[in-house]
């Protein structure tokens, strides 16, 4: 292992390393509580229309305030955390969606409602910039992909422990206590801000630990390079704005965010209409689609590290058999058998999105990680989660939820088609 360090940083070797595993581990269970108080209205969205007559239009708009308010504030905040100290950030933006999600229970009014989700999105917009920032600052190239990848699996931890804990909360509580999945899960999510508070990671030179660059020489840096004498808002706009690369990137990952929500934000009330499903079930089903991504995610991340240039055609392959599976589940005839297809496609779907996060942390400078992460995730809630929350259930209501989720494999082509095109970027920077 010391092989691969410059001999002047070999002193301080373990305890880098050390302390790169903490920093780690708190950034992957501090990323999966921020879903602890983000996809709350999802996991009971049938419980509200039946208990407070929400329609389903009403949850796509509150769904969708969420998706614009969270697109712009990625962006908006990963300019911010680029200035920031990381865990101070990525603590902060915890915290206090956390305390905006318990006092959410309180509410009945839809608008309120979507006030409320609208603040958590803007200030959670932080919280990814500063985890894949952090990553990016403690692992060279040759290892960031594969651990962006396991990172990447937190937030399907995070949603499935949620479905989890909201539907043994019910089961114990009752139907009707609907504010216990909002309360409960934001009291979690507070004391994980205090673990990356005092335990999380900055940057290795502002705790005083050696660099990147004195620890692995050259080899820690990554493909992009930019002199030093830019200005950080020249680079924003000629090297990550102005790049298209990441342009294509951006789109791509619109288009898995129409696919993501599409599914995602409608099972309990797809499971519910179509199947008769309970509450209960379509829990299941949502912790299937969740849990099912992290195998799906550990496999691409696998692949990132055996093969670091040449992730978009697997990437391609695998978004081809989604769609597949997409018209598979919109005719699905029995719970069973919807259950059984939520696992495979969250693997389908999370998967190839590990590859989007890779791809943009190996072709942007690190010093502008946290606005590009922000700049490709823009369109994803901007655009694609606004557009599964806002047409599916308008399209439901027209000619039907089956009909509706048919729609969803065509944008699954989309996918790939844009994959093959970044096979040509993926191909030059190899060289």
């Amino acid at each position: 292992m010391e092989d691969e360090f410059s001999v002047p940083a070999r002193l301080g070797m373990k305890a880098f390393l050390a302390r790169r595993w903490a920093v780690f581990i708190v950034a992957y269970v501090g990323y999966a509580a921020c879903y602890f108080v983000r996809n709350n209205l999802v996991v009971v969205s049938d419980l509200m229309t039946k208990e407070l007559g929400w329609s389903a239009v009403a949850i796509g708009s509150i769904l969708t305030g969420f998706a614009i308010s969270y697109g712009i504030g990625k962006l908006i905040m990963g300019v911010i955390v680029d200035h920031l100290r990381l865990r101070h950030s990525f603590a902060g933006a915890l915290a206090i969606s956390a305390v905006l999600c318990i006092l959410m229970s309180f509410q009945r009014d839809p608008a309120v409602f979507c006030l409320f989700l609208v603040a958590i999105g803007l200030v959670q917009g932080a919280c990814a910039p500063a985890a894949l920032a952090t990553i990016g600052a403690w692992y060279p190239a040759s290892q960031r992909g594969s651990r962006i990848g396991v990172w990447n699996t937190s937030q399907n931890v995070g949603a499935g422990t949620l479905a989890v804990i909201i539907s043994a909360s019910l089961a114990f509580a009752g139907p009707s206590q609907w504010h216990i999945a909002f309360w409960l899960p934001g009291l979690i999510a507070l004391a994980c801000s205090g673990l990356i508070f005092f335990v999380g990671g900055d940057r290795p030179w502002q705790e005083g630990m050696p660099t990147l660059k004195e620890l692995y020489g050259s080899r820690a840096l990554p493909e992009v390079q930019v002199p030093a004498d830019v200005s950080y808002w020249r680079l924003v706009r000629v090297h990550v704005v102005g790049n298209r690369t990441l342009l294509l990137l951006a789109t791509l990952n619109t288009l898995l965010y129409v696919l993501r929500f599409g599914i995602l934000s409608w099972i309990p009330i797809f499971g519910s209409d179509v199947h008769a499903m309970s509450p209960h079930q379509t829990s299941v089903v949502i912790t299937m689609f969740e849990w099912g991504a992290v195998p799906g995610a550990l496999i691409f991340a696998w692949i990132a590290l055996k093969h670091p240039w040449r992730v978009t055609i697997p990437a391609a392959v695998g978004i081809a058999v989604l769609s597949l599976l997409i018209l598979a589940y919109a005719f699905a005839g029995t719970p069973v058998s919807v259950a059984a297809l939520a696992l495979p496609m969250g693997a389908l779907i999370y998967g190839p999105q590990i590859i989007i996060n890779v791809l943009t942390v190996q072709f942007v400078s690190p010093r502008a990680v946290g606005v590009a992460i922000g700049w490709v995730g823009l369109g994803g809630y901007l655009v694609g989660a606004a557009l599964a929350n806002l047409s599916l259930p308008r399209i439901a209501e027209s000619i039907g939820w089956t009909s509706g989720t048919v729609g969803l494999s065509v944008v699954g082509l989309a996918c790939v088609f844009i994959c093959i095109r970044l096979r040509r970027a993926e191909r030059n920077a190899a060289v």
